[in-house]
Parts: C-alpha cells; structure tokens; sequence
C-alpha cells in the first residue's frame, strides 16, 4: 500500500508547479485523504483547497475532489 507523508505541503507544492496536471493532483488529495482517514496526518483543506482554487479554479477543485472521492486516481 502506497502512504504519502507531509501531505498538506505536497499538494501545495504540487499547486504551484506549472507541470502538475489535475489527474495528478486528484492522486496526492486522495492519498492526504487517506492519511488524514488514517490518523498519520492532520490537514488544513482550507489552505490546500484555495491553493487548488488559486492555480485551477473552483470547478478545478470540484474535478479533482470527485476524482479523489471515487478513486478515479
């Protein structure tokens, strides 16, 4: 099994790299998801979701939650 560590400061980090597809975004929020689920990590989804806002916009966000939601990763 897969496990992402630092999750928050990936996925920002992902948002601010031009090279990062949304495909590749829903991945990362899935697996933070799952940290998060685990108890390994607390999020801050405010500040990651506004960095996803920032970069795409907010049906960027909608597009890479569902994605991340139903494992479509």
């Amino acid at each position: 099994m897969l496990k992402l560590y630092n999750c928050e400061n990936v996925l920002i980090a992902e948002c601010e790299c031009s090279e990062i597809k949304r495909n590749s975004i829903a991945i990362t929020y899935r697996l933070a998801m799952d940290a998060e689920r685990e108890g390994r990590e607390k999020i801050d989804w405010l500040k990651v979701n506004t960095a996803i806002i920032n970069r795409w916009s907010k049906s960027g966000l909608q597009y890479i939650k569902l994605r991340a939601w139903k494992g479509l990763v």
